[in-house]
């Protein structure tokens, strides 16, 4: 599932997708 993530998600604020500012992308997993 990391392989959808984009290359910009290596922050590792992405590792909270309900933290992360781009919850539009993180929506994905919803």
């Amino acid at each position: 599932m990391d392989a959808n993530v984009p290359v910009k998600c290596q922050s590792p604020d992405c590792s909270a997708p309900s933290a992360s500012p781009n919850t539009l992308d993180a929506s994905t997993d919803d």
